[in-house]
């Protein structure tokens, strides 16, 4: 079935179902939802520490520990800031290489499919706050803002290297969410290809956009706000919802309301309500689920034009709490032992929670 024709099937819930089969309706991709799954011993990963840093590379004060930065906001021009983006000092890809292979290093025989690329691309490290926080929604306003001004400036910036095609904004927190460093960071990693996962998302918009004329994005925005069964919280610039075919507990995707299909075209208005909006989530996710540990994902447009129309960016949020094993491993199908419509109620419930904490 394409992707584009689950939306003529509707959203609706099979009540009193134990399993279900679900569909992604961008990508079509299927999950479980299997409710008896969570009465399983260990099924929910442990909660695990980071080490103890007796000195935190990423505080004020030890900037000599890190490579010089790539930008720095709120500089007060006396040693004090605010956010710091710099090198990876660990990088997985580097623009100091050679982005293809020489014709004299082939091996013999080797096809155009086994041929390796050196590792060109970029890595880079979003230090979010001068202070020891360890979590995004333990930022200020102004810390919060600048991280994701930072966001908009470096893929504008990368989007100028035309080697570039795509990049990976995320978010690793907690050792169970593949962080090293405990104190508040994000990552960017900019690569030479369009990741498989980001390209099957555009693959699902671009078959709706030609069989409808509209954004498939769009059309789930208008469908959930509608049903408001799995909605978590709707402000004027955003939609936080726990998607239909939610891979994990307490999955969340922040969708903008207008129509943007690269993270880039965002307003100062929209960063300001971006910013709080993720604050209170991100605290709403850690206190329904128990676990500090979590994953953010950026999906934003190639660096390229031609999918404008029809794609549509937005974040992505989850806390870890699965252990994902051999057959998640092995079809790429994941099981979620709890559907989206009760964890999008206990995230609401909790981000109000949150807001009238933060307001009183």
């Amino acid at each position: 079935m394409e992707p584009s024709q689950l939306f003529s099937m509707g959203t609706r819930t099979l009540t009193g179902m134990r399993s279900e089969l679900r569909s992604d309706p961008i990508t079509g991709r299927t999950v479980i939802i299997a409710r008896d799954r969570s009465k399983r011993p260990h099924d929910f990963a442990r909660a695990t520490t980071l080490r103890s840093h007796a000195s935190c590379p990423f505080c004020q004060g030890h900037e000599s520990e890190t490579p010089e930065p790539l930008a720095v906001y709120g500089d007060d021009g006396g040693g004090d800031w605010l956010v710091r983006v710099i090198p990876n000092k660990y990088p997985a890809l580097s623009l100091d290489v050679g982005r293809r292979v020489r014709a004299d290093e082939v091996e013999e025989g080797a096809t155009e499919r086994t041929v390796a690329g050196r590792g060109y691309g970029a890595h880079e490290v979003i230090v979010e706050s001068p202070r020891h926080v360890t979590c995004f929604s333990q930022l200020d306003d102004a810390e919060a803002l600048l991280t994701l001004r930072a966001y908009r400036d470096r893929l504008l910036a990368h989007g100028d290297n035309d080697s570039l095609r795509y990049a990976q904004i995320f978010k690793n927190t907690g050792a169970a969410g593949g962080a090293s460093v405990g104190h508040v960071h994000s990552q960017l990693i900019a690569t030479p290809f369009v990741p498989p996962e980001v390209a099957a998302e555009l693959a699902g918009c671009r078959d709706h956009f030609q069989q409808h004329a509209r954004c498939a994005f769009c059309d789930l925005l208008r469908r959930e706000l509608g049903a408001a069964e799995r909605v978590v919280a709707s402000a004027e610039h955003f939609v936080a919802l726990c998607p239909f075919a939610a891979r994990f507990p307490f999955e969340t995707w922040v969708i903008p309301r207008r129509h943007q299909a690269n993270y880039a075209a965002l307003t100062d208005a929209e960063l300001a309500e971006l910013g709080p909006l993720l604050r209170s989530l991100v605290a709403a996710t850690i206190g329904a689920s128990g676990q500090d540990a979590y994953n953010f994902l950026l999906h934003t447009a190639p660096f390229d034009t031609s999918c404008a129309d029809h794609y549509h960016w937005h974040i992505e949020l989850f806390p870890r709490m699965l252990e994902i094993a051999g057959f998640e491993w092995g079809t790429g199908c994941f099981i979620n032992p709890m559907p989206p419509e009760p964890a999008s109620q206990s995230l609401r419930s909790l981000m109000q929670s949150f807001r009238a904490r933060k307001t009183s």
